[in-house]
């Protein structure tokens, strides 16, 4: 897998949430353009950690390969 997102159009919004049109994920995040996203934050409060993950050295994740990220995460 080359890690690039082919094709992947994403729902893109005004800062007040006004649907404006569709781009490709990366151009959005290139852009800093507003979209849709989901987080999903796991913590053990009974041991007062946080589960995270290692990005994967080949998947696009905002040109930022292999840093620490939220347990579950993705736009929609």
């Amino acid at each position: 897998m080359s890690g690039k997102m082919v094709n992947e159009f994403i729902d893109i919004f005004t800062d007040q949430y006004e649907f404006i049109g569709q781009v490709s994920k990366e151009e959005a995040h290139r852009n800093g353009l507003w979209h849709r996203v989901f987080t999903c934050i796991v913590i053990n409060s009974e041991k007062k950690t946080m589960l995270l993950q290692k990005k994967s050295p080949n998947q696009y994740t905002f040109d930022r390969p292999n840093y620490v990220d939220v347990a579950v995460g993705g736009t929609f």
